[in-house]
């Protein structure tokens, strides 16, 4: 260990300006090696910890006994990167055999071909999802997932046996490991646990805001994924680069782009508060089988932006929210491009708003403009597109309304809400 720090001291003690370009990338590729080998001697000898009890003699947990220990001669991790270590050495000190549904992760990681974050990823998912799962189903999703994290080596030169140099095929990103666990989650879950997550996450939203000494202020939103999902659109269809006058470039940042696109949508929905909005809302492309969208098995719906959202959703979000369905059937294929022709038109909810006056569901007082048209027989059900189908709900209502199928009679006197 003393020779690998002295040969570590000398190569950064400068003189950066001599290397070749290629001899700097080739010191960047052997930096990420000795990244990888160190997070799994770390793994390791944290796993040794564990087998002789030290952070219990301590009267420690072990993410405080990995901090203080590791803590004494560098700066202390940051308790993130300790909660991942320990997760991972505790695989490795309970010793996974060969039929467990974790040892190829583990062995992946062990072998350097799959980052620490991705291996910590997958053994937090079989955890949480180990006690709602059917074990079967579990098995399959998490080797899905391990094989498609996992990187993988391929020859150089196929038609040469005698070369056997090999190149690497980098498996998904932590981002697509992310979006396949939030996927699979959904799809073990029971239906009832899925709505209940929705539901904790739809209170979860907020805004906040904070003035700044420069005139400024700054904004930090929380939002559940359906929300996300529909921001996400809105600002990605409105903050594109625009070209000046003269074809000269967009001098704004992308966070900039993206901050202007924010207050162009506010401001559309702002422009004509008397009368029905022009514009439809953002579209959410979402990829879904058809068997999930009839609700005849479970399963998840995926936007182009990674979220996730439950079949319930896109069935709510479908009314009015100017989703477009990719279906697909049993082997991916695409059945159906749907088309938001089956929105209710702008003469359609301009007779809405003046026959409702705003959301239907007793006892709400929300004005119209900000309601949903809503089919009472669902589209999907083959609902028709039209006044005597239709009527104006809050977005909370529409969702409790979707959430409890409840259905609704129309007639002279107005809207009658069975609950």
């Amino acid at each position: 260990m003393g020779r690998a720090r002295a040969e570590l001291n000398s190569i950064g003690e400068g003189g950066w300006w001599r290397p070749a370009d290629a001899d700097l990338e080739e010191v960047l590729s052997q930096v990420s090696q000795a990244r990888q080998r160190l997070a799994q001697v770390e793994v390791l000898a944290a796993a040794e910890v564990l087998r002789r009890s030290l952070p219990n003699e301590h009267c420690m947990s072990t993410v405080d006994y990995l901090t203080v220990v590791q803590g004494r001669k560098a700066p202390a991790p940051a308790p993130k990167h300790a909660a991942q270590v320990r997760r991972l050495a505790e695989a490795q000190a309970a010793g996974l055999g060969a039929e467990s549904d974790l040892a190829e992760a583990l062995d992946a990681f062990c072998a350097g071909r799959m980052s620490p974050a991705k291996a910590e990823a997958i053994l937090r998912f079989h955890q949480e999802a180990k006690p709602i799962s059917d074990a079967e189903a579990l098995t399959e999703i998490t080797q899905i997932i391990t094989e498609g994290a996992r990187d993988d080596f391929t020859p150089i030169d196929r038609f040469d046996p005698s070369n056997e140099a090999m190149q690497r095929v980098p498996g998904w990103t932590d981002r697509q490991v992310g979006v396949a666990i939030r996927r699979a989650m959904r799809l073990i879950k029971p239906a009832k646990d899925t709505e209940a997550d929705e539901q904790r996450l739809r209170r979860g939203r907020a805004l906040h805001s904070y003035p700044c000494e420069n005139g400024m202020t700054e904004y930090r939103m929380l939002l559940d994924p359906e929300g996300a999902a529909i921001v996400d659109s809105a600002i990605s269809a409105l903050s594109a680069p625009q070209k000046g006058a003269d074809g000269s470039p967009d001098e704004r940042s992308a966070a900039c782009r993206r901050a202007d696109a924010l207050v162009e949508a506010v401001a559309r929905g702002l422009s004509s508060p008397g009368k029905a909005p022009k514009t439809e809302k953002a579209k959410v492309l979402v990829t879904i089988r058809w068997q999930v969208l009839r609700n005849d098995v479970r399963g998840a719906g995926l936007t182009m932006t990674g979220q996730v959202l439950s079949p319930s959703t896109v069935r709510k979000m479908a009314c009015d929210g100017g989703i477009i369905p990719v279906v697909l059937g049993s082997n991916s294929e695409i059945l159906n491009m749907g088309r938001t022709a089956r929105l209710f038109t702008p003469a359609q909810r301009t007779a809405l708003w003046l026959r409702d006056q705003g959301c239907t569901y007793p006892g709400c007082t929300v004005p119209a403009q900000w309601c949903d048209a809503h089919h009472i027989t669902w589209w999907r059900n083959g609902g028709p597109t039209n006044l005597n189908n239709a009527a104006l709900l809050c977005p909370r209502h529409h969702t409790h309304v979707h959430h409890k199928e409840l259905t609704a009679t129309v007639d002279a006197t107005g809207i009658t809400w069975h609950t």
